[in-house]
């Protein structure tokens, strides 16, 4: 923001406000770049108001047609993720049924989608700004999330249907120990003082 109010032509409102829910959708979500993130080569890219579920009135997942591994998926949209979206939500207004959700608010681009490519761009740059190793990626966000879905009780079945995988046998590769979860069941083991 600071770089852009720098800017001659910067006016409040052109503040985007995409990127922060737009990375939920692929670390909470567990989207791959184009899901989310619009390519105009590619059908079902870009999240649009008909991919927000709503129970009750209120936002609860996201729905996905066919993707890449050729099936629907329904991800239940955590607390945390569902605070980012709803907080763009309020500054975007909620997109119509054939509207994509991530788009510039302002600027030249105005009204269009936010592409994949684009948030990828953003990524690396905040993730370069921030110190992190290059080999950072919005798909090792992917991995991250279908590893932590098994990992806190979906099984694989859950995780294959929210991955959007067309086969059980790609999310078994996600299923491999962590060192950080076998130090967790040591120190659980040793708290009930085992001999």
């Amino acid at each position: 923001v600071e770089r852009k109010k720098a800017m001659l032509a910067w006016k409040p409102h052109y503040s985007q406000r995409w990127f922060k829910p737009l990375l939920c959708c692929y670390f909470y979500g567990g989207l791959r770049k184009n899901e989310a993130g619009y390519d105009a080569e590619i059908d079902y890219s870009g999240i649009q108001g008909r991919n927000l579920y709503y129970e009750n009135g209120e936002l609860a997942a996201l729905y996905l047609e066919a993707t890449k591994g050729r099936n629907e998926r329904l991800i239940p949209i955590s607390k945390i993720w569902k605070s980012y979206l709803l907080d763009y939500l309020e500054v975007r207004g909620k997109p119509e049924y054939d509207q994509y959700l991530f788009i510039y608010l302002g600027g030249s681009k105005k009204g269009w989608p936010v592409t994949g490519d684009r948030a990828y761009r953003q990524f690396k740059r905040y993730a370069k700004l921030a110190g992190l190793p290059k080999s950072r990626t919005l798909h090792g966000m992917r991995h991250e999330r279908i590893t932590s879905w098994l990992e806190q009780g979906f099984n694989t079945s859950e995780a294959q249907f929210m991955a959007g995988h067309s086969s059980s046998n790609v999310t078994n590769k996600y299923t491999h120990l962590r060192a950080k979860k076998l130090l967790k069941k040591q120190r659980d083991i040793d708290k009930g003082n085992e001999s």
